[in-house]
């Protein structure tokens, strides 16, 4: 936990750095706008401002990485679903919408009920912390036929590997094209890639990803 808040401190007093940069010189980058954005007289503070920056930085980055390195190996253990996919190229962005619902990037997410509700029998209270369980959800076999099955061809395919409704990813469509491009780049790249050992999953559970994936090409 203290090396959490550490890093924490560090990456919040690095990002008020530049901020305090852009406020004064403003360039054409994210966190100038951010720095300088109104509306109505209202602008960020300075804790929202960097709250929005560190989940953009982590949700950006650490997300989709995660997704490649587990998406691919999804695929490595699936051959016969590999091997349609570099059959078929048109297959691709299906193939992309399964391995978010297969490998879900995010397990789950925590939310504050704003009012009293039922939700199938159980009573949640007005300022409860509901935690909805995203890869469950995705494995719903009520939802999903032969939900444990990778099926590169499923359709439709309603994961919530993004969330939903207000809260839906602001980054869905940039995770989906990095994905594009770089699955297509590996495929085309290393024709005979294949796994090497076992893969090892890294410490955290929220987000799902590897810390180890030995390959050979």
């Amino acid at each position: 936990v203290e090396r959490v808040r550490a890093a924490g401190h560090e990456l919040s007093s690095y990002l008020a750095g530049i901020a305090s940069i852009r406020r004064q010189a403003p360039q054409e980058d994210l966190i100038s706008r951010l720095a300088t954005v109104e509306e109505r007289g209202d602008g960020l503070t300075e804790k929202e401002l960097l709250a929005l920056c560190g989940q953009l930085l982590v949700a950006g980055h650490i997300t989709t990485s995660n997704f490649l390195g587990s998406g691919m190996l999804a695929l490595l253990q699936h051959p016969e679903q590999l091997g349609s996919l570099r059959q078929e190229a048109n297959l691709l962005d299906s193939a992309i919408e399964e391995l978010l619902r297969y490998t879900s990037p995010t397990q789950f997410m925590s939310r504050r009920a704003t009012r009293d509700a039922m939700l199938s029998g159980h009573h949640i209270g007005a300022g409860q912390l509901v935690v909805t369980m995203v890869a469950a959800a995705n494995r719903d076999p009520e939802v999903f036929h032969d939900a444990e099955t990778l099926d590169l061809r499923r359709h439709p395919n309603n994961h919530l590997a993004f969330g939903q409704g207000p809260h839906f990813c602001l980054g869905a469509a940039l995770a989906r094209l990095e994905a594009r491009i770089a699955i297509q780049a590996i495929l085309e790249r290393f024709p005979t890639i294949h796994l090497r050992g076992e893969p090892k999953l890294g410490p955290t559970i929220v987000v799902r990803g590897l810390e180890q994936l030995p390959l050979s090409f």
